[in-house]
């Protein structure tokens, strides 16, 4: 596993979609279109905890205890030597990633997705320009799921969103 504080996002924005969005507003931006290219240091962290719980779950319960205490200290210390913005832009991409899960419901679920992406946006107006590379995908990001959104709205009838 490589080391977390080494790698960096791939924040490498998709210039064809994001100029598409941009110069054709009338152009519908289905949810899964319109998700970010990322790749993070923390997503070799998931794989590798998912590995590690499906070990610890397997192992006897005498055991348990220790390695679990073991791989928390271990997430803890990988965590800590991870760059802020690396984490926080992870949260971003996952509250894209739900907004557009829930446009993607049959009937879409607009309130859950309004709320994912009123929390994006708040998270991305509280840290302006303090995301470093990953900053430019990630408001791409939001002004295509906010995009998709009123598109998408604009054809339902309403639903309760439960």
């Amino acid at each position: 596993m490589g080391n977390p504080s080494s790698a960096q996002p791939d924040t490498q924005p998709d210039t064809q979609r994001s100029s598409r969005a941009r110069n054709d507003s009338t152009q519908e931006v289905s949810p899964d279109r319109a998700q970010p290219h990322k790749q993070t240091a923390t997503s070799e962290s998931r794989a590798a905890s998912t590995t590690t719980s499906a070990h610890t779950q397997s192992a006897s319960s005498a055991d348990a205890p220790e390695q679990v205490d073991a791989e928390m200290e271990r997430l803890r210390h990988e965590l800590a030597n991870t760059p802020a913005e690396v984490v926080v832009s992870n949260h971003a991409y996952g509250l894209f990633e739900l907004a557009a899960v829930y446009l993607s419901e049959k009937p879409p679920k607009l309130p859950q997705a309004q709320l994912a992406i009123d929390a994006l946006g708040g998270l991305v107006a509280g840290v302006k320009g303090r995301l470093g590379d990953s900053e430019k995908t990630i408001d791409d990001a939001l002004a295509q799921i906010r995009l998709a959104y009123l598109q998408i709205s604009k054809s339902q009838p309403a639903n309760d969103g439960t």
